[in-house]
């Protein structure tokens, strides 16, 4: 919420880094074997599918 009121122009930017450092969280969790079961139940793991589905809303709409 605060990347969307305050940052309005780099909205998508600041979602695209955060999905991708969330992503890289995953990949070097599961990568190490370190603590498969929060890899897979707890948020900062798992919030790059729900950033990632934020930015196909947010890309733009074809006819």
């Amino acid at each position: 919420m605060f990347t969307a009121r305050f940052l309005r122009q780099q909205f998508a930017w600041v979602m695209s880094i955060a999905a991708l450092l969330s992503f890289g969280l995953v990949l070097a969790m599961v990568a190490t074997d370190y603590h498969l079961t929060a890899t897979y139940y707890l948020l900062p793991t798992r919030a790059w599918e729900m950033l990632v589905g934020g930015l196909v809303y947010l890309a733009p709409k074809t006819d």
